[in-house]
């Protein structure tokens, strides 16, 4: 009697919430985590001096996220755990690592580490020989070769002690490809040659075979990569990792590594379009995905940290789950590692935001539109780092990605690899100001045209390259002519000023031409134009003869983006969906589950001024018209996640459902079933 009491209480403890574990989610499927981090310094002592278990656990009770990234070794080096292998810091008042992951495993929550990889300055002071070696012989302060033994002898050895003394579920490594430089180590230029044959090694972007140096060193920086991820894998099949920003706008390449994940942390100013931007570029590449916020601006300059506000944080967001992402927000922990409490609120409030979402938002896929070339082949050859372009290098890009989602047009950001064969699934492909185009992905372009696609080829390098096609012929090169250019296709007298080159051009006799120009000098509107569409095969071909593109991002008008507007609905005039009523509504189409999902964005609010840190006002937007093509009437239109049912008006003939929508605060979905 006796035993069988026992085996009962037994039995009800075993199976009591207070004791029983949730299961893990892994980090490749979590949709909402937290990020902390501070890079420890050799100045930080009595680590997790203020942290307890109760003030994680309060965390996590009432953040519930998925999964939590912490503070390991930053880019100085130093780790804030007691590492084995590395340099830590300089005084433990307890373990704080362990508290973490004692905690993190009680509530079933993935637990990572932010690692800096490739930057790592006390390295590069205690063992000189890893670090790389810049054109000059001189050896780097910051850098690790990754022809070294860092790899083997560090960061393999304390993700290993990561794996094995904590059970760590994975690392997010950050300082990599968009820290990474070109290395001319010994060895590094000794496998040049060999595996080149070039003898005489480039040292500056105006020498012969440069590219085929930065080529060598990209590649040398995948295999790196690769080389400790398969390790690591084969250490710890359930150790889950990425690299910060492989194989995003940073690194726009094919997946060939067996990241878990792919993840970027994005930054002010204009984190609202930037994130729009990251999450273009992350989510074609068929990887799960992440985009993490930061909770704070920085001004640089002063060092001053600026909280941001939840409306603002919420917004960013925003960008990242109407793309199918999931999310991150990075918050900084104390010096001892400890957590801000006064912080915790923020995240309780935007961890709703983004679970009230999660069921239609996370995972979701882009329905095809507009594909937008994100050319990896023109970057590489213009980019004068390896990886990480310069807004320099890809502003005109990321300003016609803006002037087409300020025009409500469901864009993608497509890399070569995600176009090729498979051009025909998008309505119209618009080619932005890249000055070099493989010539095989060019003639399938063409091609595309021929076969009934409709295409955009913009910017004075651009259009050299599609002389044929577009219908005209070209003439000179008007270098920094600043015309002034018409509002719209109308040919109205109002007028937009350009920072631009002038290509000029003779139309063919059937090319149109459209939007015409004057100079200043002239005081009056001269005969050229600056827009033309040609017929091609079954499809269309547009050309732009100016360079917008950093136009609107530097100097944002109307005016451009009416143009711009106006010359894509000429060759793509039926859109999934239509919005109408304010130019500050970002539209996603998606599609879950059998079901059409058009996201809304509202995009007010005050994040283009470089000069704001911190807004809290986003005023909604009201009396939105929206039109959206269906193949039968829908047996129902919801809002979500409002859970409200939408009247709507069907028309058969236009195959097409037109609703109202009173107000868009931040982000709605309006889902047809």
């Amino acid at each position: 009697m006796k035993l069988k009491l026992f085996l009962s209480l037994f039995l009800m403890l075993s199976l009591s919430p207070s004791y029983a574990q949730k299961a893990k989610i892994k980090r490749a499927d979590g949709f909402f985590g937290l990020h902390f981090d501070f890079h420890a310094s050799l100045d930080d002592k009595n680590m997790g001096e203020t942290l307890t278990e109760g003030m994680i656990d309060s965390l996590l009770t009432q953040v519930k996220p998925d999964f939590v990234q912490i503070d390991c070794k930053g880019h100085g080096g130093i780790s804030s755990y007691p590492t084995k292998v590395g340099t830590p810091v300089s005084s433990f008042a307890k373990n704080s690592l362990q508290l973490w992951r004692n905690v993190t495993e009680k509530h079933g929550v993935s637990l990572l580490m932010h690692f800096s990889g490739v930057w790592d300055n006390q390295a590069a002071k205690l063992y000189p020989k890893w670090a790389r070696v810049n054109e000059k012989g001189e050896i780097d302060k910051q850098k690790m070769s990754v022809f070294s033994p860092y790899k083997e002898n560090l960061l393999l050895g304390q993700l290993k002690e990561l794996s094995k003394e904590y059970k760590i579920d994975g690392a997010w490594v950050d300082g990599e490809c968009w820290a990474v430089v070109p290395d001319y180590s010994a060895k590094s230029l000794e496998m040049f040659r060999k595996e080149t044959g070039i003898t005489t090694v480039p040292k500056a972007r105006t020498d012969a075979k440069y590219y085929e140096f930065m080529e060598f060193n990209r590649k040398s920086f995948r295999t790196y990569v690769k080389s400790y991820i398969d390790e690591i894998h084969r250490f710890d099949p359930n150790f889950q990792v990425t690299s910060n920003w492989a194989f995003s706008s940073m690194m726009p390449e094919p997946v060939e590594i067996d990241l878990d994940f792919l993840s970027g942390d994005f930054l002010s100013p204009n984190a609202v379009y930037n994130a729009a931007f990251q999450a273009r570029c992350l989510a074609p590449q068929g990887r799960p995905w992440d985009l993490m916020a930061w909770s704070f601006s920085i001004d640089w300059k002063n060092g001053v940290h600026t909280f941001k506000s939840v409306p603002q944080l919420k917004q960013e967001a925003a960008q990242t789950l109407a793309m199918g992402g999931a999310f991150q927000i990075y918050y900084t922990q104390n010096r001892d590692a400890s957590i801000k409490r006064w912080q915790v609120p923020s995240m309780v409030e935007l961890a709703k935001f983004c679970r009230e979402r999660q069921e239609f938002c996370f995972k979701a896929k882009q329905i095809p539109q507009i594909g937008l070339l994100y050319s990896s082949e023109a970057i590489r050859r213009i980019a004068k780092n390896l990886y990480n372009p310069s807004e320099e290098e890809i502003g005109s890009f990321k300003g016609i990605l803006n002037v087409l989602l300020d025009n409500q047009y469901s864009v993608e950001a497509l890399m070569e690899h995600h176009l090729k064969g498979k051009m025909k699934a998008y309505p119209l492909i618009v080619v932005p100001e890249w000055h070099y185009l493989d010539s095989d992905f060019k003639n399938e372009l063409v091609e595309y045209a021929n076969q009934g696609g409709n295409l955009i080829i913009m910017g004075t390098k651009t259009v050299k390259l599609f002389e044929n096609e577009l219908g005209v012929k070209l003439g000179e090169l008007k270098e920094k002519m600043n015309p002034q250019v018409s509002n719209d296709l109308l040919k109205t007298e109002r007028f937009t000023g350009l920072v631009s080159d002038y290509q000029t051009f003779t139309p063919n006799i059937n090319t149109l031409s459209f939007a015409p120009i004057f100079f200043p000098e002239h005081l009056k509107k001269a005969k050229q134009e600056i827009i033309t569409i040609a017929n091609y095969g079954k499809g269309k071909i547009a050309g732009v003869y100016v360079d917008l593109g950093q136009n609107y991002l530097n100097m944002e008008t109307a005016g451009v983006r009416n143009l711009i507007g106006q010359v894509t609905n000429a060759l793509f005039p039926a859109p999934i969906a239509e919005v109408k009523g304010s130019h500050l509504v970002h539209v996603v189409a998606n599609e879950k589950d059998n079901r059409l999902l058009i996201n809304l964005v509202n995009t007010g609010g005050n994040h283009r001024s470089k000069n704001n840190f911190e807004y809290d006002e986003i005023p909604p937007l009201q009396n939105l018209t929206v039109k959206i093509k269906v193949s039968q009437k829908p047996a129902q239109v919801n809002l979500l996640p409002e859970n409200r049912q939408l009247d709507y008006f069907y028309s058969e003939k236009e195959g097409a459902i037109f609703l109202t929508l009173g107000k868009l605060e931040i982000h709605s979905v309006i889902e047809v079933k």
